[in-house]
């Protein structure tokens, strides 16, 4: 459950380690007089914090099939033990998200929030330093949404039919947790960190994709776990992105259902830190999200309303303060990242999403929690 966060912790943010960018390319204009501000000494303390465990844990070895299956490794590069939770559990069952980009349309699949557990706690693996973990996602395993629907843990596919992957694909995959209590006590990592590769083509992909037949239907009993889930995601989406070369983007969330919607406020902490944004450039990729370290001086659950059919302007700048990127993480005053503007370039592709938890707060004041993403282009 997201907790106000008036007393800020160390937050373990990660960024991308699919790639090693050069900082510099990324920076056009970073030395532009009076863009930046330093880190005020009230504030400094949690910023470089959260700083402080950047590369420490990265995606590695990643490989997918045409039968949506995917491994990969969690590295710790760091020399320090770092705790992950476990999935067998509600902190860390939900937290892998998989993009697909083909000819141009970006799909979204992340696992289902609503997952049901006979025995729940906050149990972890830890990584020694050095270390790593290894991890398997399959798409067709159950208890994933996309397309569409969610499926339960014994429903094979999406809406009764497998998915496969095909060649010249491009998977971006993305481990996101959400800050929690829970995580704070037991110091279990928690941030985002993504990586993308191209589809493998080999006798074993294949072979798996010409088997990819089996599905199953769902039963009564469990089918309540997804249809909330169904309903959110196909009653938002992100409409009108643009993309300026200062890296600001506006864009707006549109309620394409039937019936009102309600939003968190971005000004309080169940809705500060759900905006997340990728920066594809030469076939590498770059990770910058919402610090969810944030103070507030006032913090309850509070939200917008979107009529059905109606729209609710956003407006986000990497540049403006509480953002995490490029191994930094930026205070609510502070310009840019490490004292450095970020710029984008002609033919950047920019990935926005919007991603959020599952929260007590959100069922109980029928808030939106899920994740929805739009891709646009630098001009």
């Amino acid at each position: 459950m997201k907790k106000p966060l008036l007393a800020a912790a160390a937050f373990s943010s990660l960024l991308s380690a699919c790639v090693a960018p050069s900082n510099e390319s990324l920076r056009a204009g970073s030395n532009t007089p009076n863009q930046s501000n330093i880190a005020t000494n009230r504030n400094e303390a949690s910023a470089r914090s959260t700083e402080e465990p950047t590369k420490a844990l990265n995606i590695t070895k990643l490989e997918v099939s045409l039968a949506a299956q995917v491994t990969l490794q969690l590295e710790n590069s760091s020399k320090a033990t770092l705790r992950i939770w476990k999935d067998s559990n509600s902190w860390g069952a939900a937290c892998w998200r998989v993009l697909l980009i083909r000819n141009g349309r970006l799909e979204v699949f992340f696992q289902n929030p609503d997952q049901e557990f006979t025995r729940n706690g906050p149990a972890f693996d830890e990584i020694p330093g050095g270390g790593h973990l290894d991890q398997k996602l399959d798409l067709n395993g159950g208890n994933w949404c996309g397309l569409g629907h969610c499926s339960i843990h014994s429903e094979r596919g999406f809406g009764g039919k497998k998915f496969n992957f095909e060649p010249n694909d491009t998977v971006i995959l993305i481990y996101d947790v959400p800050v929690t209590q829970e995580a704070h006590d037991n110091h279990v990592w928690y941030g985002v960190i993504a990586a993308t590769t191209g589809i493998a083509v080999n006798a074993s992909s294949k072979a798996a994709g010409a088997e990819n037949t089996r599905t199953n239907t769902k039963t009564k009993e469990n089918e309540r776990s997804v249809l909330s889930v169904e309903g959110w995601m196909n009653a938002l989406k992100i409409d009108g992105v643009q993309v300026s070369r200062r890296a600001q983007i506006s864009l707006e969330l549109q309620n394409i259902s039937q019936e009102g919607l309600r939003v968190w406020k971005d000004s309080n902490s169940w809705g500060a830190a759900c905006w997340r944004l990728l920066l594809i450039r030469n076939g590498r990729l770059d990770t910058f999200f919402q610090n969810p370290d944030q103070d507030f001086t006032k913090n309850a659950p509070t939200f917008n309303e979107i009529a059905a059919g109606a729209r609710l302007e956003q407006k986000l700048d990497l540049n403006g303060g509480d953002w995490c990127g490029l191994g930094h993480c930026s205070i609510y005053n502070q310009r840019g990242f490490g004292g450095q503007n970020v710029t984008f370039e002609k033919n950047d592709t920019v990935i926005v999403i919007y991603d959020v938890p599952a929260t007590q707060e959100a069922r109980d004041n029928g808030v939106w929690y899920g994740v929805i993403a739009a891709t646009a282009t630098v001009q």
